[in-house]
């Protein structure tokens, strides 16, 4: 049991800025009208929106390159059986994405959205006055009229790989009031990127200059998926110390220690070109303790 006050976590809060060039563009359509959510959607800790998903409806989401995955936190999870599609657009039309794998089940539940990073024939459109490289979600059942949404966004872990690590992690004694541990996932990812930042983890542009990396250009997240749950579980026990020492504060170091070993071994395969796909010299970048810049 998790009990008695709580230090703040906020001396271990980390946070990046966001921009133009790092944040989803997240839209939707009810058949007639646009709606913008990019600002709602784009942050886990803010703003809850009610949509009335249809069959006639779709979810643009866009970004300035091709990307293959996206996490949803729900807060009012849908609860009708369904299938979702995602498509992308191959210059002429909207096609199947391939490889799609749908963790949220039709949004009845939050998680990962993928599929592969292969659509070489994909182009940018127009949508709603934004050129971009868009992907659309459709569904074949309305959903839940009253289903509410936290974020598109993207975390590099969830609570169903903290599970695997401390099964009991989810129970209502050790959430501290909140539905899920979503704030320390992004603590983990926000963290993540900027030790990345910090090592000169990068990439150049036309002009040779040494740009940021962005949780979007880890083009493979199962690389650093062990690294951010350690990471997330080390500020979830922190959290729960109540005195410097205590068993709580012990937990959060073996964590640490169990991140710090991880992310120094994973091998990152950084979109150093921004085209989304995988090339081999992005697929041989060097692990973190032996960085290369390209």
């Amino acid at each position: 049991m998790v009990s008695g006050s709580h230090r703040p976590l906020f001396s271990l809060r980390v946070e990046i800025m966001l921009d133009s060039n790092t944040q989803l563009k997240v839209l939707f359509y009810n058949g007639s009208t646009f709606t913008d959510y990019s600002q709602d959607m784009q942050d886990f800790t803010r703003d809850t929106n009610v949509v009335d998903f249809q069959t006639t409806h779709v979810w643009y989401v866009g970004f300035n390159k091709p990307i293959d995955k996206v996490y949803l936190d729900m807060n009012v999870v849908n609860n009708v059986s369904n299938i979702l599609s995602i498509k992308y657009y191959n210059g002429s039309t909207y096609a199947n994405v391939s490889g799609q794998i749908d963790s949220t089940k039709g949004f009845t539940r939050s998680g990962f959205i993928s599929w592969d990073n292969d659509q070489t024939d994909q182009e940018q459109s127009t949508v709603d006055s934004d050129e971009m490289y868009w992907y659309q979600i459709v569904t074949d059942t309305n959903h839940l009229s009253t289903a509410s949404y936290n974020a598109f966004n993207l975390i590099f872990s969830d609570d169903s790989e903290l599970r695997i690590k401390v099964p009991t992690i989810t129970n209502t004694s050790h959430l501290q009031g909140q539905p899920s541990h979503i704030l320390q996932h992004v603590n983990a990812r926000n963290f993540i990127i900027q030790e990345l930042r910090n090592k000169n983890y990068g990439k150049r542009n036309d002009d040779g200059e040494l740009q940021d990396i962005n949780p979007w250009d880890i083009l493979r997240i199962d690389q650093i998926k062990e690294a951010a749950t350690y990471k997330a579980l080390e500020f979830i026990y922190f959290n729960y110390s109540d005195s410097p020492g205590d068993k709580y504060e012990l937990k959060s170091g073996k964590y640490r220690g169990h991140f710090e070993r991880a992310f120094n071994l994973a091998k990152l395969a950084i979109d150093t070109d921004d085209d989304g796909i995988e090339d081999t010299s992005e697929r041989e970048t060097q692990s973190y303790t032996s960085r290369v810049i390209r």
